[in-house]
């Protein structure tokens, strides 16, 4: 298949107008005029920012190695954190009691839906996909400066 993989990519590209965005974890085909895409992560506002950094939190995580569950009770002190970081620019709801539950479901159930995590409502645990990882916060590289070896 990978020496057949770049026709086969050509050939949906062209038939469906999806663009390939080849991560470490694969390929995806991107859906650049959002045409077939019914769910989509929220790029505005509290949800969108939220949701955001939610998945950016995962993706790390995941990055990092750690691909095990993490506790819904984690991630809502988490979202409790992130309110206390971004209430000023946030709407106003944030600051009631139970806001972070709220605002952790609706991210959650949106990622859920665009197979980012997987939600274990027994355990009542998340855990991260592959699929996430495009939300990490990479580290940047000059490409033009040269790499220097260390010695000791």
């Amino acid at each position: 298949f990978v020496s057949q993989r770049p026709s086969i990519v050509k050939e949906i590209e062209v038939a469906t107008g999806l663009v390939q965005e080849t991560r470490r974890e694969g390929v995806a085909m991107i859906d650049p005029d959002e045409l077939m895409t019914d769910v989509k992560m929220p790029e505005e506002g509290t949800d969108g920012h939220a949701t955001l950094l939610i998945a950016e939190h995962l993706a790390n995580r995941l990055r990092d190695g750690r691909a095990d569950p993490l506790s819904i009770s984690e991630l809502e002190g988490y979202v409790e954190s992130l309110i206390r970081q971004h209430r000023h620019h946030w709407r106003k709801d944030v600051g009631e009691p139970g806001a972070a539950g709220v605002l952790l479901y609706e991210a959650l159930g949106r990622m859920e839906m665009l197979r980012l995590i997987e939600v274990d409502p027994k355990k009542q645990a998340v855990t991260p996909l592959p699929t996430i990882g495009r939300f990490a916060v990479g580290t940047l590289r000059d490409d033009a400066s040269p790499m220097r070896e260390s010695t000791p």
